[in-house]
């Protein structure tokens, strides 16, 4: 498995593990340390995705146009 798409899937379960720790702790005992926790999770994990983004730059995609080609606007102007 590319090594990209791993770490995305891990900060995606990190993620929903804090938005279950959230959730859950909040329904079974209200606000404590245990829920403010998993909130932190899902914030850390917020930011790694944020950051894993920024610094993914092998993805980049660069459109060009070959020489023969024309675009659907430049055929349309020549009729």
């Amino acid at each position: 498995m590319d090594s990209m798409v791993l770490r995305y899937d891990v900060l995606l379960l990190v993620q929903v593990l804090g938005a279950v720790i959230l959730v859950g702790s909040l329904f079974y005992g209200g606000l404590s340390v245990i829920t403010v926790f998993g909130g932190a999770l899902v914030l850390v994990a917020i930011a790694g995705l944020a950051l894993a983004a920024v610094f993914d730059q092998e993805e980049s995609v660069e459109l060009s146009t070959r020489d023969g080609d024309q675009s659907v606007l430049e055929r349309d102007t020549k009729r």
